[in-house]
Parts: C-alpha cells; structure tokens; sequence
C-alpha cells in the first residue's frame, strides 16, 4: 500500500507554467544572457591573445637587450681601433727588417685581430665613400666641390662608422660633395 502525500504533488500547477501572455521578457532575459555569455568569451580570447602577445614582446625585448648590452663598451673599444687606424696611417716608409717595420707589423696584426673580435660578435666596420649621404648612417662634417663624385655622395670618410648586428653603433663622419 502506498501513501500520497497531499502537500507533495509532481504535477505542477497551471498557474506556475509561464505563458507568452504571463511572462513576455523571458525570451529577451535568455537573449541577454546569451549575449552576456558570447562577449565574456570573447573577452576571454582577446585577454589570452594580449597574454600571448605580451609574452613574445616581452621576449623580444629581452633577446634585444641582451643582443645589444655590450653597445656602450664597443663604442669605447673603437675608440683603439680608430688610434690603431690613424697610427697605421702615419707610418713613414721604411727599409725591410727596420725595427720600425716589425713594430708596424705588430701594430697591423693587433688593429687586425682587434677587428676580428669585433666582427666575432656582431660589430661590422663600413666605409661609405662613393654612397649617397644618409643622414641615419653618416655625419656630414665638411662639403667640398668634387668633379668626379655626384652633388649629396660622400667624398671621403673622416671616421669609420661601425654598426652591431642591425644598428648602428657609431655613425660615419664623412666629407660631403657639393
């Protein structure tokens, strides 16, 4: 035998079951949360893709720094290469065996090596005479008239300019056609 219990009913009554007549604003809520529900995830994937391209700048950034930390001692370190240049440059003519050839050949070999480690790690030299003058790689120091080089190309370099990887570490003083 089975009891019922009277105030436990699984009917539900008709009055709880909504109609289009009793409740018009249920389909707009749902729409709502619909709504609501696509822009948080769409807030959600733009929030992962601002992680992810913060994560890539930051190691950029990172990869730059260390790539160019030793910049400021490379720029000081040319500073010997350009006295090694200047020293070769002045180098009087002299008799094979002198003790001033084998001086001057010691003073090549170290202005070379000097080089090589530079261009070991990322610092290259260039000479611009005969290029057009750029004002992002060269500083003009004089103009002179020149009848062999076009008006605005550099005629001669003064200082070597030196760039590490892609940017330029020391710009080129140059002499300027007119």
């Amino acid at each position: 035998m089975t009891t019922q219990n009277p105030s436990f009913s699984t009917e539900i009554p008709s009055e709880d079951i909504p109609t289009e007549t009793q409740t018009p604003e249920a389909p707009d809520e749902l729409t709502l949360l619909r709504e609501r529900l696509e822009k948080a995830e769409a807030d959600v994937l733009r929030a992962l893709a601002d992680r992810e391209n913060t994560i890539k700048r930051m190691e950029r950034e990172k990869s730059e720094a260390i790539k160019f930390a030793v910049s400021g001692f490379v720029k000081d370190l040319l500073t010997v290469a350009d006295i090694f240049d200047q020293a070769l440059a002045h180098v009087p003519e002299s008799e094979a065996g002198s003790p001033v050839e084998t001086f001057v050949t010691g003073i090549t070999m170290t202005a070379k090596q000097l080089l090589s480690t530079l261009e070991k790690h990322g610092v290259s030299k260039y000479n611009p005479v005969g290029e057009a003058f750029d004002h992002n790689l060269h500083q003009a120091m004089l103009q002179e008239p020149s009848d062999t080089i076009p008006q605005g190309h550099i005629v001669r370099v003064i200082q070597a300019g030196y760039r590490m990887h892609d940017r330029i570490v020391r710009p080129a003083l140059v002499t300027v056609s007119e």
